[in-house]
């Protein structure tokens, strides 16, 4: 019975108008599939988009949709304004103080005889010639190319901390308590501080106002699992007292320990991260 039903149903199919009436079936939907106008999941974007770390983009109050995130050619422009926004940092102060306690400074002004000073300092950071600098950082955020920031030198000067000397550099870019306070107060330099830091993130794919990682990162936008950097980045944030991108670096430390196996493994990403 089952057998004269099979062949009553599927015979008309394959003869006569069936057969062509199947084939254009199978024409339209295969046309359907591969057309990006009528399938939407072909479609080619160049926007960044956001990975929630709870939600997708579309569901995350927290992450902007695809029309609201920016694409690399506005994306410096957005960071330059949130690296401008001094007064953020300081709200946060009373809810990480015990946390600047926790962190080695030596009070005082650097004594050692190769330290550039304070005026070296602010030159270095935007134009240091042996490495990375704030120059090249705003020029490769604009083109686009995320991939440079992981295979320069540039932490010493870029995210300046207290340290014993270092290989290479000596005490030559290392700050005490009194030199990051003169740095500080030059506001110029500190938002060009604070720009370095965001456009550092997001080459590692961090969205750092909306605190998740792009969905849809540039080449090159991407967790390097460089723990050094990251953990002298979060120390030169806390001793500097930068607090609302330590938080959004905190979050993105909490987000690859949840859902990426992160480890903490270097002293100053131990020291930075006490709690997580």
């Amino acid at each position: 019975m089952l057998k004269k039903y099979l062949k009553i149903q599927i015979n008309p199919l394959f003869s006569g108008r069936g057969y062509w009436g199947f084939l254009s079936i199978m024409l339209v939907f295969c046309c359907t599939c591969g057309d990006p106008q009528k399938n939407p999941k072909h479609e080619k974007t160049d926007q960044l988009v956001p990975f929630s770390r709870k939600k997708t983009a579309e569901q995350s109050p927290d992450c902007p949709t695809p029309s609201e995130v920016p694409v690399h050619s506005t994306l410096l422009s957005k960071s330059e304004e949130l690296a401008s926004d001094l007064e953020a940092a300081a709200k946060l102060q009373p809810h990480y103080q015990k946390l600047t306690d926790k962190i080695d400074c030596k009070a005082g002004n650097s004594t050692d005889p190769t330290f550039v000073g304070i005026e070296g300092m602010k030159k270095a950071l935007k134009n240091e010639p042996s490495g990375g600098n704030l120059t090249l950082f705003k020029k490769w955020a604009k083109e686009g190319t995320w991939e440079k920031f992981h295979s320069y030198h540039y932490d010493w000067w870029m995210f300046p901390i207290y340290s014993r000397p270092t290989y290479g550099y000596g005490l030559k870019y290392t700050v005490c308590q009194q030199d990051i306070e003169e740095l500080k107060k030059d506001k110029d330099w500190l938002k060009d501080y604070r720009l370095g830091a965001i456009l550092l993130m997001q080459s590692w794919g961090w969205d750092v106002e909306n605190r998740c990682f792009y969905q849809q990162p540039g080449k090159g936008q991407k967790w390097t699992d460089y723990q050094v950097r990251l953990g002298k980045l979060a120390t030169s944030l806390i001793l500097f007292k930068q607090w609302d991108l330590y938080q959004s670096l905190e979050e993105m430390v909490i987000y690859l320990r949840d859902n990426r196996g992160f480890v903490k493994g270097d002293y100053y990403v131990k020291s930075s991260f006490p709690d997580i």
